[in-house]
């Protein structure tokens, strides 16, 4: 019987079933990370972003001056919608970041440029899933040249400015309980 090339409706629609299949189930995403949210959070004391993806990703990162800017390249993600709506996601009154974009130099590869105010000491990490979040790569910009003291500056983020400076009365110690406690369990003096 002479070979042919024609392929049955059936067999091609098995195929095409297969297909189908492996590229929406989680066999077929394993093979391509997606980004499912972006994060950031500026706070006086630093930035943080925050990428949740299906999968763990691969990144690399440099920091670069004249102009300063951080670069992560994350490896097989599509640039999706949310990577895309990072730029958006920078707020004008970060202390740290004045703009972010995304890019593909590779066909393979997303790049994250951040552009940053100001020198900074970035730790880049991975998180795995908890019951909240999925796969995250996150992101933490600390400025390098610290003015403040940085608990006053988590106290006055907490309190959303309402912090203020109380000096105590010359009159009283400042803290009369532990005057009194000092006092009382000082040893005797011998006589």
């Amino acid at each position: 019987m002479p070979e042919s090339n024609h392929i049955s409706p059936r067999r091609l629609i098995a195929v095409a079933s297969a297909a189908w299949l492996l590229l929406t189930s989680d066999v077929g995403l394993a093979a391509s990370p997606a980004i499912i949210a972006v994060r950031t959070s500026p706070s006086p004391t630093h930035t943080r972003l925050t990428i949740e993806s299906s999968t763990p990703l691969k990144f690399k990162q440099l920091l670069l001056a004249n102009p300063n800017r951080l670069v992560i390249d994350v490896e097989g993600v599509q640039l999706n919608n949310p990577l895309k709506s990072i730029g958006s996601q920078i707020s004008s009154n970060d202390p740290l970041v004045h703009s972010a974009r995304v890019s593909r130099p590779t066909p393979n590869t997303a790049r994250l440029v951040l552009d940053l105010k100001t020198e900074v000491k970035p730790q880049v990490f991975a998180l795995k899933p908890d019951a909240k979040f999925k796969n995250r790569l996150v992101v933490d910009l600390f400025p390098t040249h610290a003015h403040n003291d940085p608990l006053l500056a988590l106290l006055v983020d907490d309190n959303k400015g309402r912090f203020e400076f109380v000096d105590p009365p010359a009159s009283e110690p400042a803290h009369p309980k532990l005057a009194k406690a000092s006092i009382a369990h000082a040893p005797a003096k011998p006589h």
